[in-house]
This record gives C-alpha cells, sequence and structure tokens, in this order.
C-alpha cells in the first residue's frame, strides 16, 4: 500500500490506550530495543512499531493473526497511526515472525522493568507484597491428540516382551543376536542387520540351484528370515523409536499434544461441554501488586505445587524482595515454606488442611495427635487413652524428583499388661502402634497460623482473591486472551508476555484517566 493510504491525519486521544502504549514503548531506550534491526539489505520495519502494533490488538481483546492484522492496519486508522512513518504495510508473515521470534526475549524483559519502574516511581505499586496465582491457557492444538504416560509404559513393556521372545526365536535360527533385555532397539537394529546379511547370502545360493524336488530348504528359510525382517521393519523398530521419542518429550510431565509437544492435558474451569474432558494447555503463573501484573511464567505442570520455586527463581532479577508472598493453598508446603523464609520474606500461604485445621471439631478432637499432650523432658506423647508413645528412631523420605528430604522422628506406643491399655496400644494386625511426626512441618504451621490469623498477615492475605483473579478475570473476559494462537513453550511464552504487558498499560490507561477527573 501507497504511503497515501498508511499517512492518515488521525489525532489519538491523549491518555488512550494507543497513546499510552506509543509513548510507553518510545521510553525504553533505542540501543536496547532497536539493536534487533539487520545493517544490511531492505529497510526493515521498526521493531517499536510492531511492538506497539501486537500491545494494542491484544490490549483491545482482538483475536491476532497475522492475516487479519496485515488487513485491519489498512482499514484501522490507530493502527495506521503508528505506521505513520512506514511505506508499506506488512505482510502476515512478518507480523507472525516477530510476535514468535527470539527478539521478543529481549524485549519483553525491558518492557517489563520499565514498566514497573514507572508504576513505582508513581507511587501505583510498592514492594511490600506479591500475589501468585495461576491459571490454565488452553494450547493451541488439537483436543484428541493426547499421549499419555501411562499407556505408553504399557506399549513399551509388551513391545520389549515381544522383542525378547524374537531375539529368542532368531538365535535359534542360527542368528548371532543380542536377547534384548538391556537395550531393545540395539537388539533390533543387530537383529536387522544379521537378517539383511543372512538373507543376501541364501540369495546368492539360491540363483544357483534348480530345481529341487520337494521344494528348497533355503528358500523356506528365506522366507521365514522375511517375515522377521519385515516384522522388525515396519513394526518392532519404528514403534520401538517412537516409544523412545515419546519418553523424551515426556520429561517430567504424564501426557503431551502431539500437535503441540510443550502442551500438557490439563482440567480447565471453561468445559463447555461439562463433561471434565482434559484439554491440551498451559499453567500460567503470575505476581501482581495493586493488581498490575509484574512477573509471569509457563508452566507446563498442571499442579502449583512444584511451580512456585522455579517462578521466584524467575522472579529473582527484582532488585527489592517483597516483604510478604500471598498465594492460595496449592502452594502451601514444606519445600515452599523453607525456600521463601530462606529469601527474607514472610509466606502468607495456607497450607492444604489449613480450614480443616482451625475448625472448632479438629482442635478439640483427640484421636488427633496434634491434640495430644506431648512431654519434652522424656520425648514422648500421651494419647487419649493414656497410651505412652516413646521415641523410636529418626528416619527420613526423599523426594526423588526434587531430591528434597523430610526428616520424621517415629514414636512407638508402650505395651503393658492391663487389657484395656494393651488394646488401645496396638493395631487390628496385633503390632504396636507408631506415629511419625515431622517435626519442621508442625513448626511452619503453626506459623502460617499465626501469620493469617492475625494483622497484618491477615490484612493482606484478604486482598488475595481481589487482586489475582480480577487480573486473570480482565484477561480472559476484557482482552478474550483464552487459547493461545502459537505453539511450542517459547513461542508461547512470548505470546503471553505480549499479553500481560498490553494489560498493565491498558490497566494504566485507566489509571490515567480516573486521576484526570
Amino acid at each position: 500500500m501507497s504511503v497515501r493510504s498508511l499517512n492518515v491525519v488521525y489525532v489519538v486521544k491523549m491518555g488512550s490506550v494507543a497513546n499510552v502504549i506509543d509513548h510507553f514503548v518510545d521510553s525504553i531506550p533505542t540501543a536496547l530495543l532497536d539493536r534487533s534491526e539487520h545493517q544490511r539489505g531492505r529497510p526493515g520495519y521498526s521493531p517499536r512499531t510492531l511492538f506497539k502494533v501486537f500491545l494494542y490488538e491484544y490490549a483491545e481483546g482482538q483475536p491476532v493473526t497475522g492475516r487479519r492484522l496485515q488487513y485491519q492496519i489498512g482499514n484501522d486508522t490507530t493502527l495506521a497511526w503508528f505506521f505513520r512513518n512506514h511505506y508499506q504495510i506488512p505482510s502476515y508473515r512478518t507480523l507472525n515472525r516477530f510476535r514468535v521470534s527470539a527478539a521478543m526475549d529481549t524485549f519483553l524483559p525491558i518492557a517489563l522493568v520499565a514498566l514497573q519502574q514507572m508504576l513505582a516511581a508513581q507511587n501505583i505499586i510498592d514492594n511490600t507484597v506479591r500475589y501468585i496465582d495461576g491459571t490454565k491457557i488452553e494450547a493451541s492444538s488439537d483436543k484428541y491428540t493426547f499421549v499419555w504416560r501411562r499407556a505408553t509404559d504399557t506399549a513399551n513393556d509388551r513391545l520389549n516382551g515381544k522383542v525378547r521372545v524374537l531375539m529368542h526365536t532368531l538365535q535359534l535360527a542360527g542368528l548371532r543376536v543380542p536377547a534384548g533385555d538391556e537395550n531393545p532397539l540395539k537388539a533390533l537394529k543387530c537383529a536387522q542387520h544379521q537378517l539383511l546379511r543372512v538373507i543376501k547370502r541364501l540369495n546368492r545360493i539360491i540363483a544357483k540351484e534348480g530345481t529341487i524336488p520337494g521344494g528348497s530348504p533355503n528358500k523356506r528359510r528365506r522366507r521365514k528370515l522375511k517375515h522377521y525382517l519385515h516384522v522388525i521393519q515396519t513394526d518392532y523398530l519404528p514403534r520401538k523409536k517412537k516409544y523412545l521419542r515419546y519418553f523424551a518429550l515426556f520429561g517430567q510431565r504424564n501426557s503431551f499434544s502431539k500437535t503441540d509437544h510443550d502442551a500438557t492435558f490439563m482440567r480447565l474451569k471453561e468445559d463447555p461441554m461439562k463433561n471434565g474432558q482434559l484439554k491440551p494447555a498451559y499453567n500460567l503463573q503470575i505476581a501482581t501488586n495493586h493488581r498490575f501484573i509484574l512477573n509471569y511464567d509457563i508452566c507446563q505442570r498442571p499442579t502449583d505445587q512444584r511451580t512456585l520455586i522455579p517462578f521466584l527463581n524467575k522472579m529473582g532479577g527484582e532488585r527489592i524482595t517483597p516483604r510478604y508472598l500471598a498465594a492460595d493453598a496449592g502452594y502451601g508446603g514444606q519445600r515452599n515454606y523453607a525456600y521463601v523464609d530462606a529469601h527474607h520474606m514472610m509466606p502468607l500461604i495456607p497450607y492444604t488442611m489449613y480450614e480443616k485445621e482451625m475448625t472448632r471439631k479438629y482442635r478439640h478432637d483427640p484421636h488427633k495427635f496434634i491434640n495430644w499432650n506431648y512431654h519434652q523432658k522424656g520425648n514422648y506423647y500421651v494419647d487419649d487413652h493414656g497410651i505412652r508413645f516413646d521415641f523410636l528412631y529418626h528416619g527420613y523420605r526423599k523426594d526423588h524428583e526434587t531430591g528434597f528430604v523430610r526428616h520424621y522422628d517415629y514414636y512407638q506406643a508402650k505395651i503393658v499388661g492391663e487389657p484395656e491399655p494393651y488394646y488401645w496400644a496396638q493395631t487390628r494386625t496385633g503390632r504396636p502402634r507408631r506415629i511419625a511426626v515431622n517435626k519442621t512441618w508442625e513448626t511452619q504451621k503453626s506459623q502460617e497460623r499465626l501469620w493469617l490469623g492475625n494483622d497484618p498477615g491477615k490484612t493482606v492475605y484478604a486482598k488475595r482473591k481481589d487482586e489475582v483473579e480480577t487480573a486473570f478475570g480482565s484477561i480472559k473476559s476484557t482482552l478474550n486472551f483464552r487459547r493461545c494462537h502459537v505453539r511450542g513453550l517459547a513461542h508461547v511464552s512470548r505470546e503471553v508476555g505480549l499479553v500481560i504487558l498490553a494489560y498493565d498499560l491498558r490497566k494504566y490507561a485507566e489509571w490515567l484517566e480516573e486521576n484526570e477527573k
């Protein structure tokens, strides 16, 4: 399109989303944002302009696809205003490539830091607290392309059994092949090589044979060997390679999608069919303050328990550590509490049993060992039946995935000769009763009950839902972002970064409009 078509006479209203985006992107230092521009070839489109266009479209809640965006630039006056210094509309390929380009890994962190500095300078946000929560964003993937780890394990074990049987059969047939117990893939490749060599030798022998009454034994042997070779080449070997490729894609997950290998099947709240069907999705983690999203991370785990520490590590670039860290019970755990305490933050994170343990019924339940009498001098417990539990030994449990170790103290009931105490000191199978006490965990829980039950922690935590749920609601309803437009973890992370930055700038524009009145 010509210059006249793009050089429109249009004035953007001060304080509007477009004006805020334009001024914000222009305020980012030139050396940082424009260093990805090529110095050779035809003049390219300014990364600043493309950045503004994507931010504006996401902020307006429009479906951002390359072809639609190319059409909108030529017909929407605001988008054309962003391109007022350009001669031509970019193609949809240029727009799509920019959104998922590696340059976004530079733009987004710089932009988020610049936005935080701007908001902090105007006292819109502070470093007192960070509210953390997660939500599921549906992946741009087909629904029925799931691959499950458990099903793959079963199929792989079944295939390994067939490989061992085949190797044994080939050994009886006179071939030197491994048993296939340790490395089935190597055994299949070795068997394929041996079969090809033997069949080639049989072909030379059969070519020199004449007519043999009753049939040629060499032909019968070749026929069987060809059958084994066909089974290996068309079934066993491709399947074995496929399963190994699947295991590499699983990583620490239990599922993935065939059309987006980084997407994991999760249970989404958006369930139009109301049948609880799992869908390929990503777990979006955010940290907010005064409803502005200051940090984000894209995770492949459906649960939040093990996303906190990687998220906080990613947030480690902040110069000032917040005093409070508030999150829901999905993040509560001994490992998470220890990590937050080590970084000098107060974790306002209830554990899973927090609400139940705060009830009157639980606090007065004599069967719970936390309500028993503990004698520190003798290091023993006395239950509601008067049974004494003496210290037995120290133990630990190790999480094989994370390597985190939990230490336990084991106590055993003291057997006495009287009938009633003898009855309560044993299990139904006649063994002495035992209890395992994680004293570190119990101390952390009591500390959480103290922080969450009294001010200022109680007041700070009460704002959590208003903070994070409002942000998620705006992203999914106002910005209309419920499903990704790109595939792959890196590309999705870049697109979500654009969405979050657009959300913050839109909210900042609303703040400017409210303060002008």
